[in-house]
C-alpha cells in the first residue's frame, strides 16, 4: 500500500488493517476544489486536490517513483536515510549493546555496568537498560492490557527522559502538553490551543523541534485514534517548522531545506521516528528515519537494540540542526538567491480544514470501518 501525503494532487489511502510504518496521513487541507474516490475489497483510496501547500511522504516509495515528484538528487537522498547508521553508532557501542543483551537475570543488571569517560551516549543505554531491568527483575513480563497514560510513564517515557538528562538540549515535557506553535492558527473561531502527549522545546531558541504521539495503550489503539493522531502529528510537523523558518525569512534556501523537525508516532508496541523538512520550491516532505518495537517482557528485551538506533539517529540529527542553526545565525547580510521569504507557504487557516477531512473520514466509515468515527 502506497501512501503520498501532498495538498496538491493528494492521494491517501484508509485501510481496514492499518501498518504503524505506513500510517501517515492528510494533515488537512484550505479549499477543497475536488473529491473524487474509488474503493475496492481491501482499501478506499481517495484524491484531494489544494492551490495551498504540499506535503510528500518519502518512506514507502521506490527512487523511481520519488524522481517523479522531488527528482533524482533528492530522491536517492531520502531513499537511502534508513539504511545509514550515525557517527555515533560505534562498533564498540554495538559490541557493549550485544554484550549486555545475551546476558540474563543479574549478569544483565552486571553488563551494563562498564564505565567508559566521556561516552555519553553509552551512559544514556545504561541508563535505559538499567530502568528496564528494574522493572522486570522480580516479574519478566508486563501487562500490556493498559492505559495509554501508564504505557507512556512506564515504558516510553525513560527512553526519553534519560536523553534529556544525559544531553541536557532539550525540555521534555509529558502528557497533555501545550503545543506552542499552534498558536500560529490562533483566530476569532480557533483557541489555537493543541495538546500532545509529549514535546520537546529546544533550549538555545525555546522552540519545539519535537513532539509524540500515542495512539492509546499497547494493545488497544483504533483506526479511529491512530488516524486522529496521524493527522494532528502532521498538522504539528508543518507548524513546528513553520515557526522556525519564519525566524529566517532571508536565509538562503539552500540552508532552509536542512532545517528538519522531527515527530515519534507510537501505535500499538511499534514506534517510529520521522523527520520533516522543506524543499527549495517551498513543499514539505516527511520522511521515515527508524522504527522500532517496545519490549514488554525480557524475552524481548533483545528490541532495545533497534531503539537504541533509532535514539542514535535522533541524537545524531539533533546535533547537526544545532550546527546547522549556529551557521544561520552567523550569517547576517540577506542571501543574494533565493530565500525561505520567496519558497515558504503560510496557509492562513491551517486548521480550518476539519469539516473536509472529517467529511473524507465519515465516508471512509460508512464504506469499511464499523466503528463510529467520533469514538
Amino acid at each position: 500500500m502506497r501512501v503520498e501525503k501532498s495538498f496538491t494532487n493528494f492521494k491517501t489511502f484508509y485501510s481496514r488493517n492499518l501498518d504503524p510504518i505506513k500510517r501517515r496521513r492528510l494533515i488537512g487541507i484550505k479549499s477543497v476544489q475536488g473529491i473524487k474516490s474509488t474503493s475496492t475489497s481491501k482499501f478506499l483510496a481517495v484524491e484531494l486536490y489544494s492551490e495551498d501547500i504540499s506535503v510528500i511522504c518519502a518512506f514507502d516509495k521506490s527512487i523511481a517513483e520519488l524522481n517523479l515528484v522531488i527528482g533524482a538528487e533528492l530522491a536517492n537522498k531520502f531513499s537511502s536515510v534508513r539504511d545509514i547508521n550515525p557517527e555515533i553508532w560505534t562498533p564498540d557501542l554495538e559490541k557493549y549493546i550485544d554484550n549486555v543483551l545475551k546476558k540474563s537475570g543479574k549478569q544483565f543488571k552486571n553488563a551494563t555496568l562498564v564505565d567508559v569517560p566521556d561516552d555519553l551516549f553509552r551512559l544514556y543505554c545504561e541508563k535505559v537498560f538499567l530502568d528496564f531491568y528494574n522493572l522486570v527483575d522480580i516479574n519478566p513480563t508486563m501487562d500490556k492490557k493498559i492505559g495509554e497514560r501508564k504505557y507512556i510513564t512506564y515504558q516510553i517515557s525513560s527512553i526519553y527522559k534519560y536523553y534529556e538528562r544525559t544531553f541536557f538540549n532539550f525540555d521534555f515535557d509529558w502528557i497533555e502538553s501545550h503545543a506552542r506553535s499552534a498558536r500560529i492558527t490562533k483566530s476569532v473561531t480557533n483557541s489555537g490551543i493543541v495538546k500532545v502527549d509529549s514535546i520537546a522545546t529546544r533550549h538555545y531558541d525555546g522552540l519545539s523541534i519535537w513532539h509524540m504521539e500515542v495512539a492509546g495503550g499497547p494493545c488497544n489503539a483504533t483506526d479511529t485514534h491512530t488516524l486522529g493522531d496521524t493527522k494532528k502529528t502532521l498538522r504539528m510537523d508543518v507548524l513546528n517548522l513553520i515557526a522556525i523558518l519564519r525566524n529566517h525569512f532571508d536565509c538562503s534556501v539552500e540552508l532552509a531545506t536542512k532545517i528538519k523537525v522531527f515527530c515519534t508516532q507510537v501505535v500499538g508496541t511499534r514506534m517510529t521516528l520521522y523527520a520533516l523538512s522543506m524543499l527549495p520550491d517551498g513543499r514539505f516532505i516527511s520522511s521515515e528515519l527508524a522504527t522500532a518495537v517496545v519490549p514488554f517482557s525480557f524475552h524481548g528485551r533483545n528490541q532495545f537494540k533497534a531503539i537504541f538506533r533509532m535514539m542514535a539517529i535522533f541524537h545524531n540529527e539533533i546535533t547537526k540542526q544545532e550546527e546547522l542553526m549556529g551557521e544561520i545565525d552567523r550569517v547576517v547580510l540577506r542571501s543574494k538567491g533565493t530565500t525561505v521569504r520567496h519558497v515558504l507557504k503560510i496557509p492562513e487557516g491551517l486548521f480550518d480544514i476539519n469539516a473536509q477531512i472529517d467529511a473524507v473520514l465519515r465516508y471512509a466509515q460508512l464504506v469499511h470501518f464499523p466503528y463510529s468515527i467520533n469514538d
